[in-house]
């Protein structure tokens, strides 16, 4: 189909890179290949910075500082492996960063109730995010998600009638 299933996890810009470094170290097998960031204001020429150029903490401040910058990486999802992942963060005007996690949907849609349940799991392990969804094509400041989560004491999810994909019926 060649659209994605995003994840998103926000915070406060005070502790985003703290939360987002931290996640990268906990997700398994996570490889971190390139950072893609404009050269103009105008986005029609680009740099391209591989991991021996980069860190992981060097990508997240591109991304922060120059819009449209977005990493790409591989990671193993509940032993599924996940290629050409792409990472990019939004920001609001009061102060809270989205890390946004674009999954190629082929990736997810062969077994979409399986792997709606692999990310439920996902996010109830996160730590040091303020809240997170998931939904097809999702983006910060949409007015629903498919799943949406607060972070408490404890996680507190909230469902929609339709589950990642954008179109099946919960």
């Amino acid at each position: 189909m060649g659209s994605y299933i995003n994840i998103g996890l926000a915070s406060k810009k005070t502790i985003i890179k703290k939360s987002v470094v931290n996640l990268f170290k906990e997700l398994n097998k996570f490889v971190f290949l390139r950072v893609y960031l404009p050269h103009n204001n105008n986005y029609d020429e680009w740099i391209s910075l591989s991991n021996r150029e980069c860190s992981v903490e060097e990508a997240f401040d591109y991304c922060l500082k120059y819009e449209m910058s977005y990493f790409l990486g591989e990671f193993i999802f509940n032993y599924k492996h996940l290629n050409n992942v792409e990472f990019a963060l939004e920001t609001t005007n009061d102060g809270i960063v989205c890390l946004i996690i674009k999954i190629p949907d082929e990736e997810l849609l062969k077994d979409i109730d399986e792997n709606e349940c692999y990310i439920i799991e996902f996010l109830q392990k996160i730590k040091g995010f303020s809240f997170a969804f998931c939904d097809s094509e999702a983006h910060l400041n949409d007015a629903k998600y498919s799943i949406y989560v607060q972070y408490l004491d404890k996680p507190i999810f909230t469902y929609e009638d339709w589950k990642i994909d954008g179109f099946t019926e919960r």
